[in-house]
């Protein structure tokens, strides 16, 4: 069971890194001068990554849920298949708004951004899957 919860957060793990990496080279080109792209764009897309991340946010939680009382009485296989389905759907929910967002900072230059960005990666940080959360999953 170990190892399937290992590969889990790997793949949890890849995807942190992989908005973490885009948010740095994003800070790296406003530091170069090369951000904003489109600042005309500003207030429109920053409320716009701001509903898709409120969105996004509560509908994966909604989602893990929902996929959670699905365990019913699966066997061992079948629970750690949902478990995995629903933290990929999660993050998948979560991964979106994140880049959308790091887009809108690359295009607008508008930090509040970036800022909806790493709430997303905190949220998923407070998700990452664990031996305890596999446990309680479905329960």
């Amino acid at each position: 069971m170990d190892k399937e919860i290992q590969a889990i957060r790997i793949f949890s793990a890849a995807i942190i890194a992989g908005i973490v990496l885009f948010g740095g080279i994003a800070l790296f080109l406003n530091k170069m001068g090369h951000v904003p792209m489109a600042p005309g764009l500003d207030p429109v897309i920053g409320y716009a990554g701001i509903i898709i991340a409120a969105a996004c946010i509560s509908i994966s939680f909604l989602l893990f849920r929902k996929r959670g009382e699905a365990v019913g009485t699966a066997s061992k296989i079948e629970k750690i298949n949902l478990y995995r389905s629903a933290v990929i759907a999660q993050y998948a929910l979560l991964d979106g708004p994140a880049i959308f967002n790091v887009i809108a900072y690359l295009l607008s230059g508008n930090k509040e951004s970036l800022i909806i960005a790493a709430c997303c990666i905190i949220v998923m940080l407070t998700q990452f899957p664990s031996e305890e959360k596999y446990n309680r999953f479905g329960g």
